[in-house]
């Protein structure tokens, strides 16, 4: 389990003993926005109000991470596939995919929207991506396969 603070600071827990097993801290001073565990809580992606990083902690290596830059645009979403070998990274600009081979490595970017993405969620199948945006009111299905 994990806890996203206002200052920043991420506690990620032993869900076992409730024991904290690690405090983590961010790029800054800024509130964690979002926290996704992979399927198997082996990652866990993070991304902060205002940041234009998100990081993506390695559990099983003792949380160690990758900094994954968005190009000045702030993330407003982040989720992994069913796998949690793909993280889809969204921003007020556009969408980035990236794969644990390499978290900094972007495979794809998409601009489904002209005002950004604010939510993201794969299908169970893991083929299909649906896609929305608050400003617009849309949301987009993306064909993965």
């Amino acid at each position: 389990m994990a806890i996203g603070l206002d200052s920043g600071k991420i506690l990620v827990y032993d869900v076992r003993d409730m024991a904290l097993a690690q405090e983590l801290d961010g790029p800054g001073n800024s509130e964690v926005t979002n926290l996704e565990f992979s399927n198997k809580g082996i990652f866990l992606a993070a991304s902060w109000a205002g940041e234009d990083v998100c990081r993506v902690y390695s559990l099983h290596k003792n949380f160690a991470f990758a900094e994954i830059k968005q190009e000045n645009a702030p993330v407003k979403t982040l989720t992994f596939d069913i796998y949690g070998g793909f993280l889809a990274i969204g921003t007020r600009q556009s969408m980035t995919i990236t794969s644990y081979k390499n978290w900094k490595k972007v495979l794809i970017t998409l601009t489904p929207f002209t005002t950004g993405v604010n939510n993201i969620r794969f299908d169970a199948s893991g083929r299909k991506m649906f896609v929305s945006n608050n400003d617009s009111g849309e949301i987009k299905t993306l064909s993965l396969a």
